[in-house]
């Protein structure tokens, strides 16, 4: 077994990870000295400031009543839409046994016409 080459191989991965890690903390750094990084930090600082915001108010109660009015116009409208459903489901069935009934009916008249459906 030849482990020299075996170990220049690691050795070789093991700089090149190091390389690259290199390469990549001092990117990372560069990027956080950029003045798009700071833009966007900013940015983001004010999303957080908004939804923290956001939150308070609707724990103090202003969006809980506007969500509560919207769940209950939303409750009316799916109660009206399953109704609907309901109805359309009952009108669906009663076509589908209408046309079986149909169906039975040309077979045994059929049958009776052929002489028992030969």
């Amino acid at each position: 077994m030849d482990t020299g080459n075996e170990n220049k191989e690691g050795n070789q991965d093991r700089d090149f990870a190091d390389k690259t890690e290199d390469f990549l903390t001092d990117k990372a750094k560069k990027v956080k000295r950029s003045e798009a990084f700071g833009k966007i930090s900013g940015l983001l600082n004010q999303v957080e400031d908004f939804m923290e915001e956001q939150s308070e108010k609707f724990q103090s109660g202003e969006t809980g009543a506007k969500l509560e009015a919207l769940k209950g116009k939303a409750e009316e409208q799916a109660e009206e839409f399953w109704k609907k459903a309901r109805d359309a489901g009952r009108k669906f069935g009663d076509q589908v046994d209408e046309s079986i009934d149909k169906i039975k009916g040309k077979k045994d008249r059929t049958n009776y016409q052929n002489g028992g459906g030969i």
